[in-house]
């Protein structure tokens, strides 16, 4: 998106992905449950991914 490219198609490119792009904030995280034993419960299991 940086690149300066003279071409009517890639700047329509470039500008739907702008404009699907959205920020929210500077975390990120991601939910991980484990399905307890055959029934319909699960429990959240804390993921470190920082540490990775």
């Amino acid at each position: 998106m940086r690149m300066e490219i003279d071409d009517e198609e890639w700047n329509r490119a470039m500008n739907a992905l702008k404009d699907a792009l959205k920020s929210n904030g500077t975390a990120v995280y991601i939910r991980v449950y484990e399905r307890i034993e055959n029934t319909d419960q699960y429990k959240p299991i804390s993921l470190d991914i920082a540490a990775l």
